[in-house]
């Protein structure tokens, strides 16, 4: 009843090729994800950081005064077209507001755009939008009527 077990010895040459093994597959997996993350990159791009940390004060005062006014304001995207209903804190329509929007791709530098909306109707204002890609955009508006001015923001998906 004797059975011999033929067993391998685990040497230190072959502890030591796993070893590099180990690690040379590691650094290659890191390879190929740092390459294509250089390829792609597509981060927000915002070069005046410092600037707009200055400004945060100032933006907190445009937002209080904004929440002053009271208007009610209803910004949609539909049918390749962006309409904008605006009214002040009566009710009444805010008719001749000069309007403009910014259109930013938040991903991708490169395709912003800007758009002036047109008054259809006494407080609704439309222009038409047609982003250049597929993929989230975001629309920051801007109504100035008479001293008054007036921010909105939309995120839109284009296909």
């Amino acid at each position: 009843m004797s059975e011999t077990i033929n067993q391998k010895q685990l040497s230190g040459r072959k502890v030591f090729f796993i070893f590099v093994a180990f690690f040379a597959f590691i650094a290659g997996v890191n390879a190929i994800f740092i390459t294509q993350a250089l390829r792609t990159h597509a981060g927000v791009v915002e070069s005046r950081t410092y600037e707009r940390g200055l400004e945060y004060n100032t933006r907190l005062d445009s937002a209080k005064a904004q929440e002053a006014l009271g208007w009610q304001e209803t910004l949609t995207h539909k049918n390749e077209k962006l309409v904008w209903s605006i009214k002040d804190k009566n009710g009444i329509p805010v008719t001749g507001a000069e309007i403009t929007a910014r259109i930013v791709r938040p991903v991708q530098k490169g395709y912003d755009y800007d758009v002036t909306f047109k008054e259809t109707a006494p407080g609704l204002y439309e222009t038409a939008l047609t982003p250049p890609l597929p993929g989230l955009w975001e629309v920051k508006a801007k109504a100035s009527w008479r001293s008054h001015t007036y921010h909105s923001h939309l995120e839109i998906s284009a296909n």
